[in-house]
This record gives structure tokens, sequence and C-alpha cells, in this order.
């Protein structure tokens, strides 16, 4: 039901009126932008151009785990050439 929370009926059904709540989606945040801190080194990934300055170097801080291929679940580099069949 909700990420992290194995027993969220059980957390919410222990909060009382009048009680102060903080719901902190920080890391929800976090993974929406997480791509900009993960530009290939390849500079034939002409979308990733936009976060790339004049010299092709990445304007925003990278990760040293380039996780860009393994969120995909594929495993692959993603480089555009499909080899699926038409119908």
């Amino acid at each position: 039901m909700c990420y992290g929370m194995d027993d969220l009926p059980g957390v919410l059904g222990k909060i009382r009126p009048g009680e102060e709540v903080l719901l902190d989606n920080s890391d929800y945040i976090a993974i929406q932008f997480y791509y900009r801190h993960q530009v290939p080194a390849d500079p034939n990934f002409h979308v990733w151009d936009q976060f790339r300055d004049e010299n092709g170097d990445p304007v925003t801080p990278q990760r040293v785990n380039f996780l860009g291929s393994a969120m995909t679940g594929t495993g692959t580099v993603q480089d555009g050439n499909i080899q699926g069949t038409s119908m």
C-alpha cells in the first residue's frame, strides 16, 4: 500500500485527532530527478545533451553507481535501436 510501510492501516490507526503528523516525501521527490545525476558518458545519447555543458560535461554532480539501465528492469543500455517485429 505504501513504500516502506508494511502495516499502514495499523500505523494510521494509532493517530488521534489533534496529533501532529509529518509527511516526508523527500525520497519520492529525489527519485524523480535522479536521472539528471546519471548522464551517460557516451555522447551519442543526445537526449542527455540538455544536462551537458558546451564541452559535453554533465552540469550536475554525477552518482558513482550508474543505475539508469538497472532501473529500467532490462539490464541493457537503451539505445533506441528497436529490434521488434511489426504487426
